[in-house]
C-alpha cells in the first residue's frame, strides 16, 4: 500500500532540508556559522522571522541566555566571549527557524541522513589517521598501540575530543535506526555504520567518550525495556572494565595522568573566578584570560560543564539554561511526537546523559556541531507540534474546496433558510424559489 504523502514542502525544499541542514555537522566551524548568519540575514531581509518567538516554545530563555553572555563578555572585555555569544543567539535563532518549518517526517530523514553523513566521516577519519601515523613516523599498527598525541584524528571538529562527543551522537542516531528498521538488511547497514564509527572514536584517543559508551546504551536498553540485551551490555562491561584493569596497555593514553593533573588545576582557578563574578561571570571562554592574569595551566575553557556555566554566565544565566533544559525536555516528552515514538525517548535521555557524562571532565557542548545536534535533538518535538502547521493539499483537493466554498455551501445555507417554518401558515416550497447562486468569476 502506498504510503500517503504528507508533507507540507515541495520537492526543492523538503530535500534540502533533509540532504542540507546535516551537512553543517561536518563542515569546519567557520564555514558553519558563515552559512548560519547568511541565512539569518536572508531571512529577516524577507520577513519570515517575525513570530519566531511565538513559534518556538521558550526560546527567549535561550535568548535571554544569549543576551546575557553578551552583557557579561561587555563587562569583562572578553572580545572572544563577545564573538561566541554572538554565535549563541546566531544558532538559537537557526535552530528555531529550520525546526519550525519541519514535519515528523522531514525531521527523520535529517537524522537518518546525519547518520549516513557519519560513514562517509569516519571513513575519511581513519584515512586522516593513517597519514598522521606516516607523517610521525609509525605505522598504522603503531600509531594505535601507542597513541600519540599528535595521531589523535580530529577531521573538522578542531580537537580530537569535540570530534569523539560528535561521534558518541552519531553512534546514538546508528543505534536508533538500528531498532527502528524492521528490514534485516538496512539493520545490517547501520550496524556497519556503528562500527566504523566506533573504530574512529578509538582514533581520537578520547577516553572520556568510552565512559559515555558504558552509560548511554544500559540507559539505551532499560528504556526500551530490552532486557536480555540490558544483560548483555552490562555483562561485557563489566569484562570489559576487568580486563583493562588488568592489562591497561589495551588501552592507549588508559594510564596516562598529566591531563588529569592538569584540570584539577584547571578546576581550582576556575572557582576562584567563580568566587570572583558569582552572579552574571565573565563570558564564555573566560577562564582564557583568567589564566593568563593568574598564571594558571593555559586552556580555552574549565573542562567541566557546571564550571564552566558558573564562571562563564554565573548563577543567573547558569539557572536559565537549567530552567530551559527542564521546560524543553518536558514538553517534548509530553508530545504526540515522542509519545508515537518511545524508541525516540530513548534517543533524548541518550544524547542527555552523553552531554552530562562528558561535561564532568569537558566542556564540549559550546561548540557549533555539538550545540546545534543537542538543541535539534531535544527541542525538535516540542517545537512541531507547537507551529501546527497546515498540510498543503493536492492540486484537485483545493479545486474541489473551492467549489465546494463558492457554489455548494451558499445553495445548501439558502436552502435550508427557506425551508425554515415562519409565522404564517406553512406553504409549500416550490422549486423555482429556490435561489441560484454562481460562481464568482
Amino acid at each position: 500500500m502506498k504510503k500517503e504523502n504528507t508533507s507540507i514542502f515541495d520537492w526543492p525544499t523538503q530535500n534540502l532540508l533533509i540532504y542540507g541542514t546535516p551537512l553543517l555537522l561536518f563542515l569546519p566551524f567557520e564555514w558553519t556559522m558563515a552559512l548560519i548568519l547568511l541565512c539569518l540575514v536572508v531571512w529577516a531581509y524577507q520577513g519570515k522571522m517575525n513570530n519566531i518567538i511565538h513559534r518556538t516554545p521558550h526560546i527567549s530563555l535561550l535568548l535571554a541566555f544569549g543576551l546575557l553572555q553578551v552583557i557579561s563578555s561587555l563587562f569583562s572585555e572578553n572580545l572572544i566571549g563577545l564573538i561566541n555569544a554572538i554565535g549563541t543567539l546566531a544558532i538559537v535563532l537557526f535552530v528555531a527557524m529550520i525546526l519550525s518549518k519541519l514535519n515528523p517526517e522531514t525531521f527523520e530523514g535529517m537524522l537518518k541522513q546525519t547518520g549516513k553523513y557519519s560513514l562517509f566521516a569516519a571513513i575519511l577519519a581513519i584515512i586522516e589517521f593513517g597519514l598522521l601515523a606516516n607523517r610521525n613516523g609509525l605505522t598504522f599498527m603503531q600509531s594505535l598501540v601507542d597513541m600519540p598525541p599528535q595521531s589523535r584524528i580530529s577531521l573538522t571538529y578542531f580537537n580530537p575530543n569535540l570530534y569523539a562527543t560528535m561521534i558518541i551522537f552519531f553512534l546514538i542516531v546508528t543505534t536508533y535506526f538500528f531498532f527502528k528498521e524492521e528490514n534485516y538488511r538496512k539493520k545490517f547497514g547501520w550496524s556497519i555504520v556503528f562500527l566504523t564509527n566506533l573504530m574512529a572514536l578509538f582514533m581520537t584517543g578520547c577516553r572520556s567518550a568510552f565512559v559515555d559508551l558504558l552509560v548511554i546504551f544500559p540507559i539505551f536498553f532499560m528504556i526500551l525495556n530490552k532486557k536480555k540485551l540490558l544483560a548483555f551490555t552490562l555483562g561485557s562491561e563489566t569484562v570489559g572494565i576487568v580486563t583493562l584493569l588488568t592489562h591497561p596497555e589495551l588501552m592507549p593514553r588508559l594510564t596516562h595522568m598529566d591531563s588529569i593533573y592538569a584540570r584539577i588545576s584547571i578546576w581550582r582557578t576556575t572557582l576562584q573566578g567563580i568566587i570572583d563574578k558569582p552572579l552574571i561571570g565573565g563570558g564564555p571562554q573566560y577562564y582564557q584570560m583568567l589564566s593568563q592574569e593568574m598564571g594558571s595551566v593555559p586552556a580555552a575553557h574549565a573542562h567541566n560543564l557546571l564550571l564552566e556555566m558558573l564562571l562563564a554566565n554565573g548563577i543567573v544565566g547558569t539557572v536559565l539554561m537549567a530552567v530551559y533544559s527542564y521546560r524543553i525536555v518536558s514538553t517534548t516528552n509530553q508530545t504526540r511526537f515522542v509519545k508515537e515514538r518511545p524508541l525516540y525517548r530513548a534517543l533524548i535521555c541518550a544524547v542527555i546523559s552523553a552531554v552530562l557524562i562528558e561535561g564532568l571532565v569537558d566542556y564540549t557542548i559550546n561548540f557549533p556541531a555539538t550545540a546545534m545536534f543537542f538543541l535539534f535533538v531535544i527541542s525538535a518535538p516540542a517545537v512541531m507540534e507547537t507551529s501546527q502547521q497546515k498540510v498543503a493539499q493536492p492540486f484537485v483537493n483545493r479545486a474541489t474546496s473551492l467549489v465546494f466554498e463558492y457554489y455548494f455551501k451558499p445553495v445548501a445555507q439558502n436552502r435550508y433558510m427557506n425551508m425554515q417554518p415562519t409565522n404564517t401558515k406553512s406553504q409549500a416550497v416550490s422549486k423555482s424559489t429556490y435561489p441560484i447562486t454562481r460562481i464568482k468569476s
